[in-house]
């Protein structure tokens, strides 16, 4: 293949204070910028915040063990959904796998609060490194908020109190893996444990619109209760 026909497949363009994702045909689907938070980010982080604080992943923990979770289950999730889910959640041996489906479970639990925040954004900060100016102390997307802190205190402690995951009590982005100063997209080329490709298809379904965030956690949390109770 020639150089210039690489431009014609899916591809992730990266510039000095942007990415673009590039689609088939050279059609451009999303544009993510580097710098500080945006107000309306910041807005949806503390949005995201409260709700966590407030006990959502306790009470969505709860009612995924329900009778009725099964209901939302089969109205709202595709075969193919169901199975990549599966997939993620089969992937956890004992040396592999727990991180990333316990980013997945921030991921959707962050996209069934607020469904207009970008989950591809991992990082994000007030004194981000600003595009108009020479401060690089942290790096930062406009639209991105701090995942880092959110699985550390709400999700990390919430899944190992329930038994339902064990990790570190620091959480997954402690190592680089998930920590890349990159979009997660089809194109993040870090080394991963586990059902990386499903875990990228699925939040490209994510923000098409094409897979329901809450019946997406609802499932998650309930295959990984089933998996501990048969432990």
């Amino acid at each position: 293949m020639r150089e210039d026909e690489f431009r014609t497949d899916s591809h992730l363009e990266v510039y000095a204070h942007a990415f673009i994702l590039v689609g088939d045909d050279n059609i451009i689907k999303k544009t993510w910028f580097e710098g500080k938070q945006t107000q309306e980010a910041q807005k949806r982080y503390q949005m995201i915040i409260e709700a966590f604080s407030q006990g959502f992943l306790d009470n969505k923990i709860e009612a995924a063990k329900s009778a009725s979770a099964a209901s939302v289950f089969e109205v709202s999730l595709s075969p193919r959904h169901k199975m990549a889910l599966e997939k993620l959640v089969s992937s956890i041996t004992a040396q592999r796998g727990r991180a990333l489906v316990e980013i997945l479970v921030l991921q959707l639990a962050i996209k069934s609060i607020c469904s207009e925040q970008d989950v591809r954004l991992h990082k994000g900060s007030r004194g981000g490194k600003d595009k108009t100016s020479d401060n690089t102390s942290n790096f930062s997307w406009q639209e991105g908020i701090s995942m880092r802190r959110l699985d550390d205190t709400y999700v990390v402690p919430i899944l190992r109190k329930h038994g339902l995951l064990r990790m570190n009590e620091y959480g997954a982005f402690m190592t680089r893996t998930f920590a890349e100063n990159y979009p997660y997209t089809l194109f993040y080329k870090a080394e991963i444990s586990g059902a990386k490709k499903y875990w990228l298809e699925i939040l490209d379904e994510l923000e098409e619109g094409r897979l329901d965030a809450n019946a997406a956690l609802l499932y998650v949390l309930s295959l990984l209760w089933k998996s501990s109770e048969q432990f």
